[in-house]
């Protein structure tokens, strides 16, 4: 099972460097992560959050935030929102997988 999302607003904001629209934001996530019913929605509620703190960039976290506060805090659409991300993910691992281990 994933790991708990890590709690602490200023711990978090200083290792992270995140401003307050992206603390909003894992404050979000990390109540999704309490009020989850099952292991799918506690999976998705850690995706977010782990997205946000270890995001790739300071434009890709910008993106991933964006989309948690469109979702204004429903339930089903975090865990839509989730599921998309987790989609895409496996869809690029995939492809870099092929691309390193496949010769054409």
């Amino acid at each position: 099972m994933a790991q708990a999302l890590p709690r602490g607003d200023s711990s978090l904001q200083s290792i992270f460097a995140l401003d307050n629209a992206s603390l909003d934001a894992y404050d979000v996530c990390t109540e999704l992560e309490d009020k989850a019913s099952d292991e799918e929605e506690l999976r998705n509620a850690r995706l977010l959050g782990y997205l946000i703190l270890y995001a790739p960039s300071s434009a890709a976290r910008y993106e991933i935030v964006k989309t948690i506060h469109s979702c204004s805090g429903e339930k089903e659409d975090l865990q839509e929102l989730s599921t998309r991300y987790m989609d895409f993910l496996f869809v690029v691992s995939v492809c870099a997988w092929l691309f390193f281990h496949v010769s054409f």
